[in-house]
């Protein structure tokens, strides 16, 4: 194992001095290495879905989620293979298109039920559907609903449609969600993924190509809104856990300081997502989720 000595890039160290958290922010560091913990292995095999950010032709991040059958993930601390073979989730993502031309992708492993996750960036070997990792480290398990994923044997037609602008009912999917999954990166150190979760109604809609975040605290190591400050560019991924279908959207982001804490003291930042890019998959009835409990820690919600 080697442990990653200077991890931040400057966009990151930007946002930790903002915010007073410099310190905080390396001492969390050192959980940040070149290499999976031998401990996460199984875990990582055991999971039958996971959540990874990749770049097309133009610069534009996508966050994908892939799944399969049990087992379909083989974890070493260097790699992570794919059996192509037991993959259900459809090979027409663009995920698939994006590795062929540029293999940098930053991926979460994250089993809602027990609120586990890791975070694993590197680069991805399409022809032999390798992920060999560069930078992994665990996460804490704020903010997330406990839900459990039934993946089906039974093999269902996926449709996709594309738009530049939210319509009525992805804006209703987004205004009711509780989870989304962000892809962000910078020219300096490649693509990370995260999870986000809070109460339903965090993610405000401000119209159909427009979002408005607020960043709960978490880790102080600040990756995604670090690339921000690097690279505006981003990606979030929602789920409609209810209709199984899977929002994809991609585009800029500018951030928003408060002056002050609010009362609540949860958050001192917003993101402003402006869309370019929303692409829906509707999966029928290949996956089904049981909802189990919301986070204790969801902050309410500050109109």
């Amino acid at each position: 194992m080697s442990r990653i000595e200077n991890p931040f890039h400057q966009g990151e160290l930007e946002i930790q001095a903002l915010l007073n958290e410099s310190e905080i922010s390396k001492r969390n560091s050192r959980v940040i290495d070149t290499e999976i913990l031998k401990g996460a292995l199984n875990f990582i095999e055991q999971q039958k879905y996971f959540y990874i950010g990749s770049v097309d032709s133009l610069g534009n991040l996508h966050t994908s989620m892939i799944y399969g059958k049990q087992g379909f993930i083989k974890a070493s601390q260097t790699q992570i293979v794919l059996d192509k073979d037991m993959i259900q989730s459809s090979f027409e993502d663009i995920f698939f298109k994006n590795v062929s031309s540029n293999p940098v992708v930053g991926s979460i492993f994250i089993e809602l039920a027990s609120r586990r996750r890791i975070r694993i960036n590197g680069d991805f070997d399409l022809d032999t559907m390798t992920l060999q990792v560069k930078e992994s480290y665990p996460n804490c398990p704020k903010f997330i609903q406990k839900r459990i994923l039934h993946v089906e044997e039974k093999s269902v037609e996926t449709q996709f449609d594309l738009d530049d602008q939210l319509n009525e009912e992805s804006s209703n999917v987004i205004e009711n969600s509780d989870t989304f999954f962000v892809s962000s990166g910078s020219t300096y150190l490649g693509l990370d993924t995260s999870h986000r979760g809070g109460k339903p109604g965090f993610v405000k809609v401000i119209n159909n190509t427009t979002l408005k975040i607020p960043d709960y605290p978490g880790n102080s190591i600040y990756n995604t809104l670090g690339n921000f400050q690097a690279n505006p560019s981003g990606s979030i991924l929602f789920i409609d856990f209810i209709n199984n279908t899977i929002l994809q959207l991609s585009g800029k982001v500018t951030l928003e300081m408060s002056s002050k804490l609010d009362e609540t003291k949860k958050y001192k930042i917003y993101w402003i997502f402006h869309i370019k890019l929303v692409s829906k998959t509707t999966i029928g009835n290949k996956l089904s989720w049981e909802f189990l409990d919301p986070s204790p820690l969801n902050p309410i919600i500050i109109e």
